[in-house]
Formats: structure tokens, C-alpha cells, sequence
């Protein structure tokens, strides 16, 4: 679980504000604290997204989705910008699956491959970076490097 963030100015400055209430009051606003670390959190899981798809042959549109999404980085830019990366991090899951279906996998391992498989093709929640953190690290363990491709699964129309 990742415990260091990166902050904005505009972000350090806010904190900076509900610890100067603090020291003149005592106490210490905690919905004021938790929206603060939300807040944080999402701008640095945005970031990380749109560095993400930087690395895909996104369309001309989503281009522009993604650099509008990333100028305001509200909760809806977040949930939008999740919608964006979906289906490509299913592709990328798509083929960590087939290269390690290629290998003698262990029972523990067939279960986690067989589970993942099925995420991919259900579009109701979308794909966790957890997930993909758990298969990139059985390759890993594995010995088997893998150059993902830009693959795209979505929903069938």
C-alpha cells in the first residue's frame, strides 16, 4: 500500500490552513483531514493513470478527454478517467493471462489466472490495479517479460 504521496502547492497550502486552525483552536477538523487526504490521493491516481495511458495509442478523443480530465481532477474527472483506462488495462490483463496460461502454473496460481480471466470479461466493475499488480507479479516470478501491446476491451455494442 503505497504511504507517500505527491502534493500540489494549492494542496500543501490547504493542509497548511486546517493545521493553522488547529494550533489557534486546539482541535483539529477531521472531515476537513480525511477530504484533504482523498484529495491528494486521487490527483496522485490520476497522475498515475494518465501516465498509464500515455504509454497506449489512445484515440485523438480520449487524448482530449484526458488532458480536460487532468486540469480540474475532481471525483467525477477520477471516475471518467477510469472509464478511459478500463478497457485497456482489461487488454493489458488480456495478455499477462495467455502468456501465463502458457506455463505449469500450481493450483493457488490456476485460481488466481482463472479469476482474473473471468474479471476481464466482466464489464460491471472495473479492473483493479491490484489485480494487475498480482498477475504482472506471477511473471515476474515466472521469469517471463512481456511487451503489452495496446489492446482495447470494452463492452460489446
Amino acid at each position: 500500500m503505497q504511504t507517500m504521496f505527491a502534493i500540489t502547492p494549492a494542496n500543501a497550502a490547504a493542509l497548511e490552513a486546517i493545521v493553522d486552525v488547529a494550533k489557534v483552536s486546539g482541535e483539529i477538523d477531521r472531515d476537513a483531514l480525511v477530504s484533504m487526504a482523498e484529495t491528494v490521493r486521487r490527483e496522485s491516481w490520476m497522475k498515475e493513470c494518465a501516465a498509464y495511458l500515455a504509454t497506449k495509442n489512445t484515440t485523438t478523443d480520449e487524448k482530449a478527454k484526458i488532458g480536460s480530465l487532468m486540469k480540474t481532477m475532481s471525483r467525477n474527472d477520477a471516475r471518467a478517467l477510469s472509464e478511459i483506462a478500463d478497457p485497456y488495462k482489461r487488454g493489458d490483463l488480456r495478455q499477462m493471462i495467455d502468456a501465463l496460461q502458457q506455463q505449469t502454473l500450481s493450483k493457488v496460481e490456476q485460481k488466481v489466472v482463472k479469476g482474473a480471466a473471468e474479471e476481464v470479461t466482466r464489464f460491471f466493475l472495473p479492473i483493479t490495479d491490484d489485480r494487475i499488480k498480482r498477475i504482472a507479479g506471477m511473471l515476474e516470478r515466472k521469469g517471463i517479460s512481456l511487451e503489452l501491446k495496446t489492446v482495447r476491451i470494452g463492452r460489446r455494442s
